[in-house]
Formats: structure tokens, C-alpha cells, sequence
């Protein structure tokens, strides 16, 4: 009798120990799939109320700027730039501020909606800045030391979708597909402004001048010689040769009107 009843107690202790198992599988699995939801949540830039441990935790929720957390009441709280380079916080993301293992810590409620730009990786008065087409966004210096970039290199920068205009943006690694797609490099493209500054504006063209054609020359006609006076008469030429002659022995002769007829 005690034999059976010993054993019956074994028996219900299993029983035990195989309901408590299954309960801390079944709380494990739990915590998985609220881990999943807040994952898939946060990136479709929706929050879910009332799902994950972090929602439910008392804290101070801001939004992320770059460098800080900012409350409504304008607040601000700095955030590590390890958390935010390895969480990929972008310009908007909402985050809260929860105690934690006994320290203060930063937690991500809800994301924004992403976009990716291709641009190139430059430095600008001794910050990291990535140049993009939709404009030109700081960067975190963590991100750029931990991924080994370069000035220079081309990087994709994560901004946020319905903020282009934010001042700062996070950047990853550019596959090999997508790289060819990026702006020129920036140093070329100063440069090439600059030169083109240089350059001196190009000297007006000379009004024409008019140059006088001279006149065609025309030729003169040749002048006409004045006609010739009729020759005199045959007898006043006749008087002229007679008169002119002398007669031999030095005596003249004179001439009758007959002698000329």
C-alpha cells in the first residue's frame, strides 16, 4: 500500500515538472513572437499599441535628430553613437528613454519609412557628411569608423521618406549591384565650378567697321583739239610769201593788184 501511493506521488511530480516545462516553452515562444512584431512593426514605420515589452514600460519617449533625443517639451537627451550606428537610426525615429538593468537606456518604438539614396562619403569642416542627390546629410562618425569608410567612397545613405530635407541621414555599405549609380565625385565637381568661376568672360565681338570703297576711277575722255583755222585764203598767202622775198640787188618791188590776180 505505502509502495503504490510512493509511486503515485513520483508520478504527479513528473506531471509537474512536465507542465512547468511546457510553460516556460510556451512563455519562450511568446517572447519570440513579440520580438518579431516589433521588428516587423518598426519597419513599416508603424507603432502597434499594446504589443512588446517596451511600449508598457514606463519611460521618456522623443524623437531622434541626429545626435539627440528630443521630447515634446523640447527636452533633449543624447544618444550613444553606438546605439544609433547599430540600431540604423534615422532623422524622425521615436525612441524612449527606460531605466534598465540598472542604468538608463534608449529604446526604438516606432521607425519612419526608409529611403535609400546612393551617394559619395566627404568631409566637411571635420565632420563625415554623405553627398547624395536629394542633398547633402551628416553623418555619424561611429558609423564611418566602424564600416571602415573612406573620403571619397561610395556609401548608400538611409533617409527618411517623407523628410528629405532632415540634416542627417545613416549610411551602409553599398552592394556591388548599385554602385555605378552614385553622383560624380564632389572634389570634381568643385573643381570644375571653380575653373569655370576662372575663366574670363569672353570679350565682346568688334562692332564692324565700314570701310569706304573708292570710286571707280572712269576714264577721262580725250580732249578735243581746238580745229585748226581755216587756212587764209590763197591770196593773202600769197601777199605773206611775196612780201617776204627780196628782190636780187637789194631794191623792193612793188606788187600791183594786178599782178597777184
Amino acid at each position: 500500500m505505502i509502495f503504490l501511493f510512493s509511486k503515485s506521488i513520483k508520478n504527479q511530480i513528473q506531471l509537474v515538472n512536465q507542465a512547468i516545462n511546457a510553460s516556460i516553452n510556451s512563455l519562450n515562444l511568446t517572447k519570440q513572437l513579440i520580438n518579431e512584431l516589433e521588428r516587423v512593426s518598426g519597419s513599416f514605420g508603424t507603432s502597434m499599441p499594446g504589443v512588446g515589452r517596451t511600449v508598457n514600460i514606463p519611460g521618456i519617449i522623443g524623437t531622434y535628430d541626429g545626435e539627440n533625443m528630443v521630447t515634446e517639451k523640447g527636452q533633449k537627451f543624447p544618444v550613444p553613437q553606438n546605439y544609433a550606428s547599430k540600431s540604423e537610426l534615422v532623422y524622425g525615429d521615436t525612441l524612449k528613454r527606460i531605466e534598465e538593468g540598472g542604468g538608463l537606456v534608449f529604446k526604438q518604438v516606432q521607425r519612419v519609412k526608409r529611403l535609400k539614396v546612393p551617394g559619395v562619403l566627404v568631409k566637411k569642416e571635420g565632420r563625415w557628411a554623405a553627398v547624395t542627390s536629394e542633398g547633402s546629410y551628416k553623418v555619424l562618425d561611429r558609423t564611418v569608423e566602424h564600416f571602415g569608410f573612406k573620403e571619397g567612397q561610395e556609401v548608400m545613405a538611409v533617409v527618411s521618406e517623407n523628410n528629405k530635407t532632415a540634416p542627417f541621414a545613416a549610411i551602409e555599405q553599398l552592394k556591388k549591384e548599385e554602385s555605378g549609380a552614385v553622383l560624380p565625385k564632389p572634389e570634381e565637381e568643385k573643381k570644375k565650378a571653380v575653373s569655370e568661376e576662372k575663366k574670363p568672360a569672353p570679350a565682346p565681338a568688334p562692332a564692324p567697321v565700314s570701310v569706304p570703297v573708292p570710286a571707280a576711277k572712269t576714264k577721262e575722255a580725250p580732249k578735243k583739239e581746238k580745229p585748226k583755222a581755216k587756212k587764209e585764203t590763197k591770196r593773202e598767202e600769197s601777199a605773206m610769201s611775196l612780201s617776204e622775198e627780196k628782190p636780187k640787188g637789194g631794191s623792193s618791188v612793188a606788187l600791183k593788184d594786178d599782178d597777184l590776180r
